[in-house]
């Protein structure tokens, strides 16, 4: 039932924001990436094992409720993390001022040296201390932006959905078991 109601809030605010921008074309934006679609049904569920699997082990419904919310907060910091470390790696890199932000998914800016590599403001700092009292066009050093362009938006959206419905699926494991073992012979 949570994933119904969750996949019916998640079409409906894909609607809302497709009022909201009608000549974006949803299938190929990141635009309200994660507040949308089917990862606002995968989201629920991850919060309704979680809360299963939490309920099993305390039984008591206030301990439940802040235990839950603790873990889905901090579940979700992880998977941001891993997701981003992850695309990061995927990432297309396009000049600063050629990106476009409305459809695509920006990770990180980074200066493009010279000698063609890429790098963090950081270890460009450390690399070159020089740096840090500026350039001009001639060092021939470039803001860049990473990103992951938008007609990727469905992939990572899966691969997104298919990893929180393992995390679920552990959690709704590990209720089960604790429940099997408080049952009586």
């Amino acid at each position: 039932m949570v994933a119904a109601a969750a996949l019916a809030i998640g079409w409906t605010s894909e609607a809302l924001l497709h009022l909201l921008n009608p000549a974006l074309d949803l299938d190929r934006s990141f635009e309200g990436f994660r507040g949308r679609g089917l990862l606002i049904a995968v989201e629920a569920v991850l919060v309704a094992a979680i809360a299963l699997a939490i309920g099993a082990i305390l039984g008591r419904s206030i301990p439940t409720l802040v235990l839950t919310l603790v873990l889905v907060f901090g579940l979700s910091i992880a998977v941001d993390k891993v997701e981003r470390t992850v695309l990061t790696n995927e990432a297309a890199i396009a000049d600063e001022q050629a990106y476009a932000y409305d459809e695509n998914l920006f990770l990180d800016s980074r200066l493009r040296l010279p000698d063609g590599s890429v790098l963090s403001w950081d270890d460009a700092m450390a690399a070159h201390p020089e740096l840090q009292n500026g350039w001009d066009e001639s060092s021939g050093i470039r803001s860049v932006i990473l990103y992951i362009p938008g007609e990727r938006y469905h992939e990572v959206e899966l691969r997104e959905a298919l990893a929180l419905l393992g995390i679920s699926l552990a959690f709704i494991g590990l209720a089960t078991v604790i429940v099997l073992r408080r049952r009586p012979r």
